[in-house]
């Protein structure tokens, strides 16, 4: 059994409720021995180098994470079998907006069910943002660029049952520089995602696979966007290992959970305005 807090009545009646009750998978005992130690530092994609991160094959390490002095660095790949890039695109946006019939303190269910251990709510963080996630004149991939959001999760598992608010801004993804191969290569057979907090940032590039998708995920912790490129924060703390490697956890169970239920889920409501009921 995993911890789930209970539902209220009004979130029980959706009918997607339903994948909040089903339990992730155990973690891959692959991915726990990777994890048992750090990276090599040779083995870190520096900001200097992200673009390779955007080309066809993969790094010599695809899964992994490295502590340094005032950051770190988290690697993942992950395998999304019977998920295509339609679906995450509009996973993205249909997450981002709560349901209208459940009172907003009682958090969001579709963020829920992405992680019932540890997600509790996720919502645009002002009005601009909410508009833009709802206008079906904009295409589904672009919708999320721009926007600002706000979560509120814990990420150990459901462990502590403390939960902190993050607040990120997803930027268009012209705001990061890479060379324009990168770019059609990653339009051509997949959608990326590029975000940032006041402290990190994070860039997510799903690709097409024979069996549906793969996740190719990088967060840089200790820097920020700035001008297209990647820059050091100043004073920034250094990590704790048990933070990132919690993270990474959180992260992997999340990913592979969506995998789960988004097939179902896409086919079910798929086809609806994001913001229905």
């Amino acid at each position: 059994m995993i911890y789930r807090p209970e539902l209220f009545p009004e979130e029980k009646v959706l009918s997607y409720s339903k994948y909040y009750y089903m339990n992730p998978d155990p973690v891959h005992p692959l991915f726990a021995q990777i994890m048992r130690k750090p990276l090599d530092e040779a083995d870190v994609l520096w900001p200097e180098n992200v673009a390779e991160m955007f080309r066809p094959g993969y790094q010599d390490a695809m899964q992994g994470y490295y502590i340094f002095d005032g950051g770190s660095y988290s690697s993942h790949y992950i395998q999304l079998h019977n998920v295509t890039i339609d679906m995450l695109d509009w996973w993205f946006v249909w997450f981002c907006v709560p349901p209208k019939s459940v009172p907003r303190e009682h958090g969001n269910l579709r963020y829920k069910i992405w992680c019932p251990m540890d997600h509790h709510d996720h919502y645009p963080e002002d009005e601009w943002s909410t508009e833009r996630l709802t206008n079906e004149d904009i295409p589904l991939r672009l919708r999320r660029q721009g926007i600002y959001d706000v979560s509120i999760e814990s990420i150990d598992l459901g462990k502590s049952g403390i939960r902190k608010e993050l607040h990120q801004h997803l930027l268009y993804n012209s705001e990061l520089d890479l060379p324009q191969e990168c770019w059609d290569y990653a339009n051509a057979c997949g959608t990326v995602s590029v975000f940032k907090t006041d402290h990190s940032v994070g860039l997510q590039f799903y690709r097409k696979t024979s069996y549906g998708c793969e996740a190719i995920m990088r967060t840089w912790r200790g820097y920020t966007l700035e001008n297209g490129k990647m820059v050091r924060v100043n004073n920034f703390a250094t990590p704790t290992c048990e933070h990132v490697v919690q993270d990474m956890y959180h992260s992997y169970t999340e990913i592979s959970h969506l995998a789960k239920i988004l097939p179902g889920l896409y086919a079910e409501e798929g086809n609806k305005p994001v913001d229905v009921y």
